[in-house]
């Protein structure tokens, strides 16, 4: 009955009306039958549902059961179903519980009391004055594997908000990651020929917590670390390699920069970079970006490895890439990596994204601000950029632009009155303009090759000329005979004068 009621909801019927009969099968000795109905009323309530008080009574006593099963049962129950109003009822068996003989049943008892630190973080409720991390202190040394593991949940979610407290426990951490990657743990354990790999995951991230830019307690990782990011590249080329190598690089490049880590750590990337897998390309760029932001240096040797994946169809990588050369930019390169950024902020992906255009064009405005080589290159980028994002900018970057062209000499004026009238004779920007017909009719620069510019740059062109339009060699027919006024609303320009 209990499978059929499951097979029900699982269809998307109703089955509430199965909740009553469920909680009386709860109560049943015979241990199936039980099973099923706790398992039906997990998936038929929740902590909220106001039936889960009917439950707490049978909960107590399966939690005291001498049957180790039906005190596992009751452990999960009470993990998925006790909210933070019946926490007190079933804490102090819970509790007890974590001391049992049987290595599952202190497993399930580790989890329920994460489950209840997750119902009241901040333990100003039912769990208000208890030393919860003591029981979890406790367990993080216990015999078995299973329990420990679970533990780790548990410290971690708790170590991420305030790690201070913890960092105690670093060297029983790097004791047992070293006694994992040295393979000392049941082969039970192993995936793959690696030693517990989800287990040394878990424990890379406590400790890249609790290391985090001190460098007392990142030296007393730092050899252990190393020791699982050597063993994990070495051992094969297996998804679950890379993955351990993507999570001890990550925890390399929190701790208290160590030139030694981090040089393995960006040799050890490389290989993520070089795969043929989209996924672990994208891992190792996320990776690379992390050590960048820690010491650029390390990012010119994949620097062509980078660039390649700027070439993958997929545009996720692709998106990714260009956020990573964000990061290397210098003012040696900045001129080609603008180049495919506005490469990409014409592309039918971005084009369609408006989150994505303002993203990607705030980031070319940013970095010819920051690297332009000359005033005449940043003034033709910030008009490419006008032309494929105009839409989705700030009207105070045409404020900004064209009060830098007001501070330049004659010089500068008089290239950038040739720069808008060619813009105005071709409706579009060189760079615009040099592209295939076909390409620029299916991307955001489309308007701009029908004639129609975007505002923020007609204003610009407005205020220039107006300002400069005498230095022209030759005005486009249209604007010669053009006189009076051209009033500029909505970017709040001004009211100018063409001459």
């Amino acid at each position: 009955y209990m499978v059929r009621v499951m097979y029900c909801e699982m269809l998307g019927h109703d089955a509430s009306f199965a909740l009553i009969p469920a909680l009386q099968f709860a109560s049943d000795p015979n241990l199936l039958t039980k099973k099923a109905a706790y398992l039906a009323l997990t998936q038929l309530l929740d902590y909220k549902h106001e039936l889960v008080l009917l439950l707490v009574n049978t909960l107590l006593s399966d939690l005291k059961s001498d049957n180790f099963v039906v005190v596992a049962s009751a452990l999960v129950v009470a993990t998925k179903l006790i909210g933070a109003d019946l926490i007190n009822a079933v804490l102090p068996l819970v509790t007890e519980r974590l001391g049992h003989p049987r290595e599952s049943v202190r497993k399930k008892a580790v989890m329920a009391l994460h489950h209840f630190h997750q119902m009241d973080p901040d333990r100003s409720g039912p769990l208000a004055g208890m030393d919860i991390e003591r029981h979890f202190r406790t367990s993080l040394c216990d015999k078995e594997p299973s329990v420990m593991a679970a533990t780790l949940n548990a410290l971690y979610t708790i170590a991420a908000t305030n790690a201070v407290p913890f960092r105690q426990l670093i060297p029983s951490l790097t004791s047992i990651l070293k006694q994992v990657v040295e393979h000392r743990l049941p082969k039970s354990y192993d995936y793959h020929r690696f030693p517990a790999p989800f287990i040394q995951i878990k424990l890379l991230k406590l400790l890249r917590v609790l290391g985090a830019g001190d460098k007392a307690a990142s030296d007393n990782m730092s050899a252990v670390v190393a020791l699982a990011l050597r063993r994990a590249a070495a051992a094969g080329n297996h998804t679950i390699g890379h993955a351990i190598v993507y999570e001890a690089v990550r925890t390399i490049t929190e701790l208290y920069p160590n030139p030694q880590l981090l040089a393995s750590a960006a040799e050890a990337v490389a290989i993520l970079i070089k795969s043929s897998s989209h996924n672990l390309k994208y891992c190792g760029l996320t990776a690379l970006a992390a050590i960048t932001r820690v010491s650029p240096k390390y990012a010119q040797e994949h620097q062509v490895a980078v660039i390649d994946c700027l070439e993958d169809p997929d545009e996720t990588l692709k998106l990714k890439t260009l956020e990573l050369l964000v990061t290397m930019t210098k003012a040696n390169n900045v001129q080609v990596v603008v180049e495919r950024l506005m490469a990409f902020l014409r592309s039918p992906s971005c084009s369609s994204d408006e989150v994505l255009k303002r993203h990607i064009a705030g980031q070319v405005v940013e970095l010819a601000e920051k690297y332009a080589p000359d005033t005449t290159w940043f003034l033709r980028v910030m008009a490419e950029v006008f032309e494929a994002g105009g839409e989705v900018l700030q009207p105070q970057l045409a404020h900004n632009l064209c009060r830098l062209v007001a501070e330049q000499d004659s010089e500068l004026h008089t290239a950038a009155v040739k720069m808008f009238i060619g813009i105005l004779n071709n409706g579009a920007t060189p760079a615009s303009s040099a592209r295939p017909a076909a390409a620029a009719g299916s991307d955001g620069g489309a308007a701009a090759t029908r004639g129609v510019l975007p505002e923020i740059l007609l204003c610009c062109i407005c205020w220039v000329l107006g300002e400069y339009g005498q230095l022209a060699e030759q005005l486009p027919p249209p604007w010669k005979a053009t006189l009076g006024q051209v009033e500029v609303t909505s970017c709040e320009v001004c009211i100018i004068r063409c001459v």
